[in-house]
């Protein structure tokens, strides 16, 4: 699991790149992404969703702002031809 640190008002580009079994880029059959916020609420898209970007085969983006301080969770789900779970955490601290 990787660790960032971003401070509140800050902006971010949380991404992800799904690949195969022959390590090519591949799109899965579904995806999702959960953000869990400090306060335990999450925000939740899935590959219909526009805030759920496919910038290529295999390479998705979700821009986020964060609002709270504390610890974020993002997870990033792919089911199908390319199955992955991948979790992040995010340290937000205030500003000064």
């Amino acid at each position: 699991m990787t660790t960032e640190t971003f401070n509140v008002g800050d902006g971010h580009v949380a991404s992800i790149i799904f690949y195969d079994l022959a390590d090519a880029e591949a799109d899965p059959s579904s995806i999702s992404f959960r953000l869990t916020k400090p306060d335990g609420v999450t925000v939740d898209y899935t590959d219909s969703d526009v805030e759920l970007v496919n910038d290529s085969v295999g390479n998705y983006h979700v821009d986020l702002i964060y609002d709270q301080k504390g610890r974020h969770v993002i997870k990033w789900t792919g089911t199908g031809v390319v199955p992955l779970v991948e979790q992040l955490e995010i340290y937000v601290v205030r500003t000064s």
